[in-house]
């Protein structure tokens, strides 16, 4: 699915910065009310080459806010990953203020010690807080990255026609169930909406323009990305982590994006490892009998949401009919379709 430029990005940001936590320390830089004012934000003046070294390696943010332009309101956000309404750090916490986070609120250090690691306090800036949300999530990741293996699943032109977007026809109580406990993005954009770019953007974090992919991979296309890119099924197979990935790949060449395991339609009919959910079951029981107690990253990537009348139009407009028990139709054993009346479904006011 062309999945949220935003969302793509901190997937690949998280990753491999979980992979590479298990291995290296944390060394937190913070300037007190520091600003704009070094090379990496194109100032000519004030010199800054360490930093500007850095940020060469670094993700730079160029648009972003504070919450709240204060000294203990930020330096708590940071160390909560919450906002001060959240952690209870609403002004400042020296003196006459006196303000204090509450009690129950969890900080990274507190975190990273229970988890083995030795934090050492004296860090902390007034940081734009999308940064702040963002070092807090990805530290929490890389944490537990060490102890728990990545499930990735993905639905090929996938929307909004799930309870969690509070569509009240369509019925999706285990995807509702997982959004309870996850993030949800209701403002996001994806860089180009189109199948094999957006996949290439997932596994490799880059846009489009960067990584090369600016097409559909298939047939009179023939889009590739750059050989000199690297996936993250490549950087996590070198770490040591399993790969596999079953379903729809619709990405090349095979060099960057290369698992261990594939069950895809460079192997199988697209139908069978991507809309065939007694398949893909039995295919993901493989993987994880083969991966034993070795960490992995699974990436399941179903086919069942995209259209395929225009080309098997026997199966229905979205192969609704392809494994439903119908005569000629076969049978997906796991698979008990519900049917809707479409003029019931609820569409995004925008089509």
């Amino acid at each position: 699915m062309a999945l949220p430029w935003p969302f793509r990005a901190l997937i690949w940001f998280c990753t491999v910065v979980s992979v590479s936590f298990a291995h290296k320390n944390v060394l937190f830089m913070l300037a007190d009310d520091g600003g704009f004012e070094m090379g990496a934000y194109r100032n000519r003046i004030v010199q800054t080459p360490y930093l500007d070294a850095l940020a060469k390696q670094s993700l730079i943010f160029n648009n972003a806010y504070a919450s709240v332009s204060s000294c203990s309101p930020s330096r708590a956000s940071i160390l909560t990953g919450m906002p001060e309404h959240q952690n209870g750090m609403y002004g400042l916490h020296n003196g006459v203020h006196n303000f204090d986070a509450l009690g129950r609120v969890r900080s990274i250090s507190t975190i990273l010690g229970e988890a083995g690691s030795r934090p050492t306090s004296e860090t902390t800036m007034a940081l734009p807080w999308p940064f702040r949300a963002l070092i807090w999530f990805c530290t929490v990741v890389s944490v537990s990255f060490a102890h728990k293996n990545v499930l990735f699943m993905l639905a090929d032109d996938g929307g909004f026609e799930m309870g969690a977007y509070r569509n009240r026809i369509v019925q999706t109580p285990y995807l509702d169930a997982l959004a309870k406990q996850s993030l949800i993005f209701n403002n996001a954009y994806a860089s180009v909406s189109s199948c094999s770019p957006s996949r290439a953007s997932i596994l490799t974090g880059m846009p489009e323009h960067q990584n090369g992919m600016y097409g559909l991979h298939n047939g009179v296309h023939n889009f590739d990305a750059l050989g000199r890119v690297r996936s993250i099924s490549t950087i996590l197979g070198e770490a040591g982590v399993r790969t596999g990935l079953i379903g729809k790949k619709h990405v090349g060449p095979g060099e960057v994006f290369k698992f261990d395991y594939e069950r895809t339609e460079e192997q199988f009919s697209v139908n069978q490892v991507g809309r065939n959910i007694t398949n893909i079951k039995l295919f993901v029981r493989e993987f994880l009998r083969d991966a034993k107690d070795n960490p992995f990253f699974l990436m399941v990537s179903f086919h069942d949401p995209h259209r395929c009348g225009h080309i098997t139009p026997q199966y229905g407009s979205f192969c609704e009919r392809w494994g439903s028990g119908e005569e000629g139709m076969g049978l997906i054993p796991d698979w008990h379709p519900i049917y809707y009346v479409w003029d019931e479904l609820i569409l995004p006011y925008y089509t």
